[in-house]
């Protein structure tokens, strides 16, 4: 009976899940598009009365909105603005005499391009994931390599000052996903 609890508890939630933009909408007014929801959780971006545009997260249980979080439509992409961060100041690192860690070198700047550009072609899910990393990657580095210019050489520090602002900078990550606009 123990080993049924998982699959009893999950087919109890798909049985209560329904489509709960009805449910949002009533709360937080507006337009939903690119909709996802997995059981109970549900995201997608909300187009207000006065033009205003959020992506959001909601959680619904027994026809109520229980938790919601909204994350503003960003007026820059925090993912180009972090990957050009980590490109200037590589090339201010370089011209400082440090040599660039990455293998690939200046090689990687028309995939940096390349990337975020896919990034931008694919649906808001899997999009978001893609710039949330590219956001991390760029603005991690960034940090990094400011540490490494102040310092002189590559440190723990370095790396933990690059992981920390990776880190915080994911939160700006979340609304820079436009395939919305064309629903």
């Amino acid at each position: 009976m123990i080993r049924a609890l998982p699959l009893l508890f999950l087919l109890v939630t798909l049985a209560h899940a329904g489509d709960y933009r009805e449910v949002i909408t009533a709360s937080h007014p507006g337009v939903i598009t690119n909709y996802h929801q997995h059981a109970n959780l549900g995201q997608g971006y909300l187009i207000r009365p006065d033009g205003s545009r959020v992506y959001f997260v909601g959680l619904v249980d027994d026809g109520e909105l229980w938790w919601w979080r909204e994350y503003p439509r960003s007026r820059f992409d925090a993912a180009e603005v972090c990957q050009g961060a980590d490109v200037v100041t590589s090339l201010l690192a370089a011209g400082a005499g440090a040599a660039e860690g990455n293998p690939l070198g200046v090689a990687i700047l028309p995939l940096k391009l390349a990337i975020n550009e896919y990034a931008e072609s694919l649906p808001t899910q899997q999009c978001n994931k893609l710039k949330t990393t590219l956001t991390a990657a760029g603005c991690g580095a960034a940090g990094g390599n400011l540490v490494t210019m102040a310092t002189g050489e590559l440190t723990a520090l370095s790396l933990a000052v690059g992981a920390a602002v990776g880190a915080t900078a994911t939160e700006y990550s979340f609304a820079d996903c436009e395939a919305w606009v064309n629903d």
